[in-house]
């Protein structure tokens, strides 16, 4: 799946089609997350996503994707902030009634969880370990499938399955809801990729039983087939409904080709900042 590494493992005398090794896997980068514009910003005005919680590395989250996404993205959506947003902002006693509201949805939510009989400490752990197991690098449609089916009745049993009796399962009561709603939208957008005809790529592997294993020494569960090259440039994005999942793709934004004057750029930068 990745030809350059198993190249560069050979041109230092370690053949990967003949002898095994040992690796060990992280989660390292999303290579998801919320989308944003140029400026960082979501589709909540006025609501901006940088670092990898912000959907800006692509497939195979290219070196140097990380500083863009932390440090320039913070440092545009400063930009924009400054330039765009410095009057829109709400009173006191606005933000105070919004604050209540929410607060008090919170707070239904904790009165709702007493009936259950299990810590929410120890249902993180459990429910952490499936998407490991599921949603990790080896991934199998009908596992996804399975997930998808057991999160879809935890959550709507969460009241009658959590119970907390103090702050700290309070809050891991509601960290747990907000993993389990993560999980399900994640694991519906791997299945959804997998019905779409898509194959292993990047740091996934979709299982594949028409395809081929990378080692002999492996099981049927490793064989894949790569994705086609066309495929990159398709855009996946999944928003959250009523419960449900709605997805749609687009093309790639390409990027653009500017050949702009210094003396056009700078008149701009004095107007505005250069942020439009």
């Amino acid at each position: 799946m990745n030809a350059p590494a198993v190249n560069f493992y050979k041109e230092h005398g370690v053949d990967l089609s003949s002898e095994m090794l040992e690796i060990s896997l992280c989660a390292q980068h999303n290579n998801g997350g919320l989308s944003v514009d140029l400026w960082w910003q979501t589709n909540i005005p006025g609501v901006f996503s940088v670092g990898e919680a912000a959907a800006t590395h692509g497939v195979y989250r290219p070196g140097g994707s990380a500083l863009n996404a932390g440090q320039v993205g913070s440092t545009r959506a400063a930009h924009f902030i400054a330039a765009k947003r410095r009057d829109v902002f709400v009173d006191t006693e606005g933000f105070v009634n919004i604050l209540k509201k929410n607060l008090e949805t919170s707070f239904n939510f904790l009165r709702s969880g007493t009936a259950g009989r299990e810590k929410p400490q120890n249902l993180i752990v459990e429910t952490t370990e499936r998407m490991s197991r599921v949603g990790g690098a080896v991934r199998n449609k009908q596992a996804i499938e399975s997930a998808i089916n057991a999160i879809r009745v935890e959550l709507e049993n969460f009241s009658e399955r959590v119970w907390f009796d103090d702050t700290e399962s309070a809050i891991g009561a509601i960290k747990y809801r907000q993993i389990l709603i993560t999980q399900f939208v994640y694991l519906n957008a791997m299945l959804d990729y997998i019905n779409c005809g898509g194959k292993s790529r990047g740091s996934a592997l979709y299982t594949d039983f028409g395809g081929c294993a990378p080692h002999d020494a492996l099981s049927s569960q490793f064989a894949f087939q790569l994705e086609s090259a066309e495929a990159e440039n398709e855009i996946q994005e999944i928003t959250l409904e009523n419960g449900n999942c709605k997805i749609t793709w687009r093309e790639a934004r390409e990027i653009p080709e500017e050949d702009s004057f210094f003396e056009n750029v700078w008149r701009s930068f004095r107007e505005n900042g250069n942020v439009y």
